[in-house]
C-alpha cells in the first residue's frame, strides 16, 4: 500500500513499517510518543547539603499534572482518544517520561496511530542488549 504523505515515517523501525504496509495482523507492544514539547530541567533546592536536586519545570502555558508529563489530565485527554479511536480499544498505560503510550497494534493499527497528527513515532518495545562499559587498558 502507498504512502503518499510519509505518515509511515513516524514508525521507527523497518520490520514495524513493512507490517503497516502490508496489513500484517501480527500484534506488535510498542511505543506511541506524543508530541509534546520537551520537557525543561531546572536545579531544585538540595534534599540534603552537598547533593545537587533536578525538577522537571512546568512548561510555559502547560499545567503540571503527574500523570501528563506536564499536561493537566483535561489536555491529554483528546490525545488518549484519538490514539485509542485508531487502535479500537484502549491504551495499556502511559508513561509519563516518555511521553508515550504503550499499546498492542496490528499493521492495520500501526497506519492508523502514524496518521493522528498528535503522534510524533511509534518506536518498537525491544529490550535492547546491555553495553559494556570498557575498562582501563581494554
Amino acid at each position: 500500500m502507498a504512502d503518499p504523505n510519509g505518515t509511515l515515517d513516524k514508525i521507527r523501525s523497518e520490520a514495524l513499517r513493512r507490517d503497516a504496509a502490508a496489513a500484517d495482523p501480527a500484534i506488535h507492544v510498542v511505543l506511541v510518543e506524543i508530541a509534546l514539547p520537551p520537557a525543561r530541567l531546572e536545579v531544585a533546592r538540595p534534599s540534603a547539603p552537598g547533593r545537587p536536586a533536578l525538577r522537571v519545570a512546568p512548561e510555559a502555558g502547560f499545567g503540571t499534572g503527574p500523570e501528563t508529563g506536564g499536561l493537566p489530565a483535561a489536555d491529554l485527554h483528546p490525545i488518549r482518544e484519538a490514539v485509542e479511536a485508531a487502535l479500537g480499544h484502549a491504551a495499556e498505560r502511559y508513561l509519563r517520561s516518555a511521553r508515550a503510550f504503550v499499546v498492542r497494534a496490528s499493521g492495520p493499527e500501526l497506519r492508523r496511530l502514524a496518521e493522528v497528527p498528535a503522534v510524533r513515532a511509534i518506536w518498537p518495545n525491544a529490550r535492547r542488549a546491555a553495553v559494556a562499559e570498557a575498562t582501563p587498558g581494554s
